[in-house]
């Protein structure tokens, strides 16, 4: 038995336990939550606590923050721990909005590494990172649901466009792009999920065609399915703002909007994925509104 400790980049939160210093006073840095089969320690490095800490916890640069510790792990049980990690890190990513992975992994000693990309960004995080208690309720709540659509929607994917449309110094017509890949992945896998006929070219439906008398293949519009799937989780429709930009970016690359108007764009869309996904895994709380900047509620209907 040893434990297993896994350090991790650019995870920006708060404890909801203290730990004492050598030094006399405590920091709040320690997170404690179960994962089906596993007891697991969400731990943030003392040392950005102290005076540097403001310099550590900068936001722009790739920055071990953490360490998931797995205690008293019997070795048969690493494989479990290593994938329970990294989906824990993947939650983490989507809870904070930040590019959140793991790059160590030591286990009794025994070192293992891997390039890991990413920085740290402290814009606007789904849910209150401050707040210790939220995350792991969080992370509790959703676990099955997420654990149960993560292939089949392929939420890893949906996770790393969403949170790279964040990165700073893109131009706001390549954000919105990179949105719109992650809308279409979203209506995509919800199509498949569906088992809505794909034939080469688009999903579509069958319709009688009363002047040949047979059924013929409709295709689905992207606004249909996209309804489809909001109605689905009980979300409110919100197509025209949508609809304009992407048409805009889809057939003209450049939309000759100004950037308050893109800035609005790009708002509703973050907006939207967030939600969506939150109401996908069943979430039922307070999140932070992309556009509102502040808390919201999620009730069970828009």
């Amino acid at each position: 038995m040893a434990d297993l400790i896994v350090s991790v980049a650019n995870c920006p939160l708060l404890g909801e336990q203290r730990t004492s210093l050598p030094g006399g006073g405590s920091i709040l840095n320690r997170i404690t939550l179960t994962v089906p089969g596993l007891r697991v320690a969400i731990v943030q490095r003392p040392e950005l606590f102290n005076s540097k800490g403001a310099d550590l916890y900068r936001k722009g640069a790739f920055q071990h923050t953490t360490d998931i510790i797995v205690h008293d792990l019997a070795p048969q049980r690493v494989g479990l721990a290593k994938k329970r990690v990294e989906d824990l890190c993947w939650l983490l990513q989507f809870m904070a909005m930040s590019q959140v992975g793991p790059f160590e992994w030591n286990y009794g000693g025994r070192v293992e590494r891997r390039a890991t990309r990413g920085i740290l960004l402290r814009h606007i995080p789904t849910l209150e990172m401050n707040d210790g208690r939220e995350v792991r309720e969080f992370i509790e709540g959703v676990w099955k649901s997420y654990y149960r659509l993560k292939s089949a929607r392929q939420l890893r994917v949906f996770f790393d466009y969403v949170v790279s449309a964040e990165l700073p110094g893109q131009p706001f017509e390549i954000k919105l792009a990179i949105l719109f890949v992650a809308l279409e992945h979203l209506v995509a896998t919800f199509a498949r999920t569906r088992r809505i006929k794909y034939n080469g070219y688009n999903f579509v439906r069958p319709v009688w065609n009363a002047k040949k008398n047979k059924y013929v293949e409709r295709p689905y519009s992207f606004m249909e399915l996209f309804d489809m799937m909001l109605r689905e989780v009980r979300m409110k429709k919100r197509f025209k703002r949508i609809r304009n930009a992407r048409n805009k970016i889809t057939h003209f690359g450049f939309s000759g909007k100004p950037v308050t108007s893109l800035v609005r764009d790009y708002e509703t869309i973050q907006a939207i994925c967030r939600e969506y996904i939150l109401r996908l895994l069943g979430y039922r709380g307070s999140y932070i509104g992309y556009r509102e900047r502040r808390p919201l509620h999620l009730s069970s209907s828009a």
